[in-house]
């Protein structure tokens, strides 16, 4: 006699509210379960009595009876399950296309990398009105830099490094002192040259104001470049394998990103674009 008003209940809820109707499915299923565990309690307890006259041992049945009945699962743990599995999914995709097709899969990684750091970033810092480059175009140049010169140069890099070092492990001492040796006094200045004066070209089309910005800032931004990017690649050529190495340096590069425009807000940090292209 109690299903009809059980149905009509459902019914009422699922036309005010979905989410209201997970709720009340849940109770019902709730108190289902402990009228069914109630009904076995009750069969356990006849099961006994006719044993105990039959001198019979009750233990295993008590050990049911006391057993509790399982919750079913809540839709916040299914979600997170989902989610769980899209990310798996995702990451498996990524490692594939970095076999498939390498140098594309980390030109792309590292625009979109860049262009969301850029993105945070802008939105941290303290605008004028007018101010130029436009946030389109300063978001454009950094995912256009990262997606033509970043992405393609670093693949190309520490493959060539790895080469370079051959017969010293990545976590020697004297390999990893070879890698960073190489990686910041022999390839950073020349490709900190390329990144301020390209950023700042994309950013203005003006070739001589490229140039004139590089100068101006290319010592102190060198010397920020060691302090900072030297541990950050120690643990890159340490612990992370190479095919990763363009895409852990392109997510350091965006959480610094976003320290620098803080920096820069504050006037911390001058200038704003010392170590933005990585």
């Amino acid at each position: 006699g109690s299903a009809r008003p059980a149905v009509r209940v459902r019914a009422c809820v699922a036309s005010r509210s979905p989410l209201l109707l997970h709720a009340t499915h849940f109770l019902f299923g709730v108190t289902s379960t402990a009228c069914a565990a109630t009904e076995r309690g009750g069969k356990s307890h006849t099961e006994r009595t006719t044993m105990a006259s039959n001198g019979s041992s009750t233990e295993a049945t008590d050990t049911a009876a006391q057993t509790p009945p399982t919750a079913p699962p809540s839709p916040s743990s299914d979600l997170t399950k989902q989610e769980e599995g899209m990310l798996a999914a995702a990451w498996e995709e990524y490692r594939r296309l970095l076999v498939e097709k390498p140098v594309q899969t980390k030109a792309v990684s590292a625009g979109v990398i860049a262009a969301v750091g850029e993105i945070i970033g802008g939105s941290l810092r303290v605008r004028a009105p007018n101010q130029k480059p436009s946030r389109a175009r300063s978001v454009g140049a950094f995912f256009l830099f990262g997606l033509v010169v970043n992405g393609p140069f670093f693949h190309w890099w520490y493959g060539t490094l790895e080469k370079m070092c051959k017969g010293m492990p990545s976590n020697s001492p004297s390999g990893l002192a070879s890698r960073l040796a190489l990686d910041r006094f022999i390839m950073t200045p020349p490709f900190l040259v390329t990144t301020l004066a390209g950023l700042h070209f994309l950013q203005h089309l003006d070739p001589k104001g490229a140039l004139k910005h590089m100068r101006m800032i290319f010592w102190g931004a060198l010397v920020m470049n060691w302090k900072v990017w030297t541990a950050a690649q120690a643990v890159n050529f340490t612990y992370v394998p190479v095919k990763f190495r363009p895409l852990f340096g392109s997510v350091v590069a965006l959480w610094w990103n976003i320290y620098l425009s803080m920096s820069a807000a504050k006037g911390a940090a001058k200038p704003p674009l010392a170590i933005k292209a990585r």
